[in-house]
């Protein structure tokens, strides 16, 4: 499987078979989620912005053999937010362990997955969104630093 831009420039990913998987599908609206009743769904919600290799590892952490991975990407008060919620709901789509994303509410989402029959297991990440945001902007400022004084050595080495 190799991901490939096509058309609108919008993730789209090649499967061996030569179809195209628009990942914009995985992204659903409450009501057009059809939930198999006894279906079993893993439904790990977050912020998740930046949506970094710790918050990608986390989410994929949670997925078990024989049910179904969903991601609420939750309301984080989009003032100062890196992403949209829609930005970041795309790049969870992409992921091949995501079965579903879902921009809304996460009580709603627990509600409809069991109120059509379904089992859902519920796995809470907002409470990590700060530390995984804090461990980003470390990251992010460490590399700046080290670039600053890679650049330094080599003026002085002019």
């Amino acid at each position: 499987m190799r991901a490939a831009t096509k058309g609108s420039g919008l993730l789209e990913i090649a499967h061996p078979k030569g179809a195209w998987l628009d990942t914009r599908t995985k992204i659903l609206k409450l009501s057009d989620w059809i939930v198999e009743p006894g279906e079993e769904w893993v439904v790990v919600a977050g912020v998740f912005d930046p949506v970094a290799l710790n918050a990608v590892s986390t989410v994929t952490g949670h997925a078990r053999q024989g049910a179904k991975l969903a991601v609420v990407v939750a309301d984080g008060g989009e003032d100062g937010a890196l992403l949209s919620r829609e930005a970041r709901a795309n790049l969870f789509a992409a992921l091949r362990a995501v079965d579903a994303v879902f921009i809304e509410d996460v009580d709603a989402v627990i509600y409809r997955a069991t109120s059509q029959g379904g089992r859902a297991t519920f796995r809470d990440e907002r409470a990590g969104d700060r530390q995984r945001a804090d461990e980003f902007s470390s990251f992010i400022l460490r590399r700046q630093e080290a670039a600053g004084k890679g650049a330094q050595a080599g003026k002085r080495g002019q």
